[in-house]
């Protein structure tokens, strides 16, 4: 497999860190690399690219990520049809992970969950050993400070696995971009979302007691942008409501479900 007149090997890895960055791999799908690439020249360079620096995969990313290619406007998959070919307009965008998802939503509110209990992942030698050594922290002290716990150290739970996220026992290099019936109902009305909006709309109305202001700081801190005229008064009458943080959480799963929120580069 690895011997130098086996071209095979150092494709399919360069195919499938391009498309862990572009969204699209040169070949397509990434575990058919019998079928034609859209650019054979694009994917031999990068073949080659990968032997002369010694099969150092960060190498090939760095050169991926500092082209014009990857760095110019990013596109929305196109459906090919059946025999036509596909035309490369830009690194596609694409949904963020179960992780990455949960991060923002804990990052933007600022309600990370607490290292304790079931919630840290056990590595074998002490509940939340493994945690503790990515923080930099002592396995036996377990001197965690302030710092956030991150999604990745959490055990799956049932709303993480609607959104694509797998066993760690499973073996998997690509996951599903299309939505599933399972995911839009944890997303409209699971319990585990909304025990995670309840306390985000907690701790925000602690911090921003004028709604406006709550209002603007979220969709800058959360958009990279002011809302809309539009938007302001949707929010402005969600906040109004005398439902508790009920008008809060909605306030929040609106943006939250924005494809402007869960579509990354």
């Amino acid at each position: 497999m690895t011997h130098p007149e086996n071209g095979r090997l150092t494709r399919t890895i360069v195919n499938r860190l391009w498309q862990q960055m572009m969204g699209r791999g040169i070949v397509h799908p990434v575990d058919a690399m019998h079928t034609r690439p859209w650019n054979e020249d694009l994917l031999d360079y990068l073949a080659v690219y990968l032997v002369e620096h010694d099969y150092d995969m960060k190498q090939v990313l760095e050169l991926i990520a500092s082209s014009r290619t990857y760095q110019s406007q990013a596109a929305i998959m196109d459906e090919v049809q059946h025999g036509e070919d596909y035309i490369f307009r830009g690194p596609l965008i694409k949904r963020m992970s179960a992780e990455q998802f949960m991060d923002s939503i804990w990052a933007t509110t600022e309600s990370w969950l607490k290292p304790s209990g079931r919630a840290v992942k056990n590595d074998g030698r002490s509940q939340g050993g493994q945690l503790a050594a990515v923080l930099g922290a002592h396995p036996q002290t377990k001197a965690w400070g302030d710092r956030p716990l991150r999604a990745v150290f959490t055990f799956i739970d049932p709303l993480q696995a609607s959104l694509g996220r797998p066993n760690r026992e499973q073996v998997v290099t690509t996951r599903p971009q299309t939505m599933t019936t399972l995911e839009a109902i944890h997303l409209a009305n699971g319990p585990i979302l909304a025990g995670h909006l309840n306390r985000a709309a907690t701790s925000l109305q602690k911090r921003h007691e004028n709604a406006d202001d709550l209002i603007q700081w979220f969709y800058r801190y959360s958009l990279s942008r002011s809302p809309t005229t539009e938007e302001l008064a949707v929010a402005t009458q969600f906040l109004a409501s005398e439902s508790g943080t009920l008008g809060a959480e909605d306030f929040l799963w609106t943006v939250f479900m924005l494809p402007e929120f869960q579509f990354i580069r």
